[in-house]
């Protein structure tokens, strides 16, 4: 176990960021940090949520005490989430956003969308989240900005949903192969 405390007491979400990334793997990091997150500084929570949220795995399992930090948060404290250049680009979206999921009938409710709909039909294909014989799904709905989330890092024009997101249109894709 380590230390947890100097997670808690990290000043910045760099440094948070940085304890997390050298003491947890991928699919931990998210557990860490929302376990120490009620005695962090919450501008060092939300900066280091938003710097770990594209390094981190698993995050579907999280997903009902994120839904709840961010029932709680405002909108000052999801911008902290995101960089300069990424609350730029969320502010010129329209205010409501239409967004897209690629995925399988046991992962529809998820935090993680798109704003593209190629790249969320092609999560079905990514090998790490193929499941051979089951149909591939491909969601459609709308979010407000105002409960939107950017991230750009990786080219896939996440939003993050901050809050429960229902489709208003589902496209089967075909059955999942090998």
């Amino acid at each position: 176990m380590f230390n947890i405390r100097l997670l808690e007491n990290a000043k910045s979400g760099e440094d948070a960021c940085e304890w997390l990334c050298i003491n947890h793997d991928s699919y931990s990091r998210m557990e860490a940090l929302l376990s120490a997150r009620r005695h962090m500084q919450w501008q060092v929570f939300y900066k280091a949520l938003g710097l770990i949220w594209t390094i981190s795995d698993d995050i579907a399992k999280h997903r009902f005490v994120l839904y709840r930090v961010f029932a709680n948060s405002t909108r000052y404290q999801l911008d902290l989430m995101m960089r300069s250049k990424e609350m730029r680009t969320l502010r010129a979206l329209p205010e409501i956003i239409p967004i897209y999921r690629g995925c399988y009938p046991n992962n529809r409710s998820g935090l993680s969308w798109s704003t593209d709909k190629e790249i969320a039909a092609g999560f079905t294909l990514q090998n790490r989240y193929k499941q051979p014989g089951q149909p591939r799904l491909l969601l459609e709905s709308r979010i407000k900005r105002e409960h939107a989330v950017l991230m750009l890092e990786r080219n896939e024009q996440e939003i993050i949903a901050t809050k429960i997101i229902r489709p208003v249109k589902t496209l089967e894709l075909g059955v999942c192969l090998k």
